[in-house]
């Protein structure tokens, strides 16, 4: 059971509810929590989803759960090659993760 099940349940939330206040499609957060989704899931999904459960992110997901581009989650590997498309972004080497160039990368906050 994934944790942001867990927290839904545990609030009283049906998954309806919950990706209404946190304006995710429903069938998003049931692909999420049954595991059966084949991307990882995006990190403006998953704040969306801390937000509306008053949690961090960290507290829901593990970093590796996370993507900025949705990668297959049965390789891991991303669906093409990373290519920048402003001159303000950078390429976390650790996570694979496009980020602008004054921000570090998330998932290497997480870490911390």
């Amino acid at each position: 059971m994934h944790k942001v099940q867990i927290k839904r349940e545990a609030e009283g939330l049906s998954r309806k509810e919950l990706a209404e206040m946190a304006e995710v499609a429903e069938a998003t957060l049931r692909d999420l929590e049954n595991g059966s989704s084949d991307f990882f899931t995006q990190i403006s999904v998953a704040e969306r989803l801390a937000d509306a459960l008053y949690m961090k992110v960290s507290d829901l997901f593990d970093k590796r759960e996370l993507s900025h581009l949705g990668r297959p989650a049965a390789t891991g590997r991303p669906i093409g090659p990373l290519q920048l498309i402003d001159p303000r972004e950078t390429v976390c080497n650790d996570h694979g993760i496009i980020h602008w160039r004054t921000v570090t990368c998330f998932a290497c906050d997480m870490a911390a």
